[in-house]
């Protein structure tokens, strides 16, 4: 494995754990995850124990290791080290997490977006395109279909969906798994009424656990799964996998512009050497416009579009999803712990990194993480479908040139 391509995947973890740092977001902080572990630990050693991988006991025998100072000379191959540090212990957490999920079958006492990976979102304005699409380096791409976000867990052969907003929404019998599994899923509408899940990707298949492993072999496992055997059996629920391909040009512009079996929604772009980690992920990368979505954001009749952020009680600060700080909380909204905030923005500088509100903040009802900064940029570059498609064009124009 090329040492440089995998140190460019974990700078990028490294980048979300310093944005972080500065705020309490959906649990997230780095701080308050590595203080717990050990108490994690010991009460999910039981559990961990008969799932762990060859791989995982290898890099936890890694971590074990007493870190040596080395001189300014060896200082990159330092990094890389302190790099794969800060993956091994997202990578604990992530572990706490999916077995929490498969030891309730109540409202979960975790939230879903604490698991589920959310992706960054690529620009092709007012920003360096060769910069944007060195990041679509080694990388696959698919189709996300339209629909709903969804976890599933499977437990002897009964599945129960989770929604982004951490409600059980569904109980249904499988025959494809007896569990524990979880699957990262698009839930799509069908006339029939008939359950039809579009799998995304793979956390624990039937007790293996899979987010440690790299994205290339994660997809190369549920696609033998799926051929292996029959995950679509008249009168149950059907799942099928989406269609993950090698991110090239030509690729590129058939997935924007062309058809597919689904309604589509985005592009996303996943690094092949990419753990499943939960939470805001970099390496997970998206692009949306009125060319890939049917109902992309609308603004109102003020020209405003709607986004939520949090509202950090300890800093007094607004701050987006990937940690950015865009305001102070307004006077008036008292609250003992963090809250979700909408904002009505009129207009985005996103090399400022500054945003104008065309009305006061109100309270968010909604339970969905918040939007990041790149979110709100790349909505506000995307209004114009026209504007758009060159955009994409140009991003893909210049991937080609690489």
């Amino acid at each position: 494995m090329d040492s440089n391509l995998e140190s460019s995947s974990y700078s990028r973890l490294e980048e979300r754990c310093e944005a972080t740092r500065r705020i309490n977001l959906v649990k997230l902080n780095r701080t308050n995850r590595i203080e717990s572990l050990q108490q994690l630990r010991r009460r999910t050693a039981r559990d961990l124990l008969h799932v762990r991988s060859k791989r995982h006991e290898q890099l936890a025998s890694v971590e074990k290791e007493p870190m040596v100072l080395m001189d300014e000379s060896k200082s990159e191959d330092n990094n890389v080290f302190l790099d794969k540090d800060i993956e091994e212990r997202l990578l604990h957490v992530n572990n706490v997490l999916c077995f929490s999920a498969l030891g309730t079958r109540t409202k979960p006492p975790f939230l879903i977006s604490d698991i589920l990976t959310w992706p960054e979102f690529l620009l092709g304005d007012c920003v360096d395109i060769a910069q944007e699409a060195e990041a679509l380096l080694h990388t696959f791409l698919f189709i996300r279909p339209e629909g709903r976000r969804v976890m599933i867990v499977i437990k002897d052969y009964t599945a129960m969906e989770y929604s982004k907003n951490n409600t059980c929404t569904r109980t249904f019998k499988v025959c494809f798994s007896k569990g524990p599994t979880i699957l990262d899923c698009v839930s799509v509408e069908q006339e029939d009424e008939q359950f039809f899940y579009i799998v995304l990707d793979v956390l624990i298949f039937n007790g293996c656990m899979l987010a440690h492993s790299d994205s290339e072999c994660r997809f190369f496992f549920l696609k033998s799964r799926v051929e292996e055997d029959d995950w679509s059996v008249p009168g149950m629920a059907s799942f099928s996998l989406v269609n993950y391909v090698e991110c090239t040009r030509e690729n590129m512009l058939e997935a924007y512009y062309g058809t597919c079996n689904y309604q589509k929604d985005s592009i996303m772009f996943v690094d092949k050497r990419a753990k499943y980690i939960g939470g805001y992920n970099p390496n997970w990368l998206c692009w949306r416009d009125h060319n890939t979505s049917r109902f992309p954001l609308q603004c109102n009749e003020h020209g405003c579009l709607r986004f939520r952020v949090t509202a950090d009680i300890k800093s007094n600060t607004l701050v987006t999803l990937d940690g950015t700080i865009v305001g102070e909380i307004p006077l008036g909204m008292d609250h003992t712990r963090d809250f979700s905030v909408d904002l009505m923005i009129k207009q985005v500088d996103p090399t400022r990194m500054q945003l104008e509100c065309g009305a006061p903040p109100q309270y968010s009802r909604s339970q969905n993480p918040p939007d990041s900064m790149r979110k709100i940029a790349q909505a506000f570059q995307n209004k114009d479908a026209n504007v758009s498609s060159v955009l994409f064009n140009r991003l893909a124009e210049a991937f080609g040139k690489i």
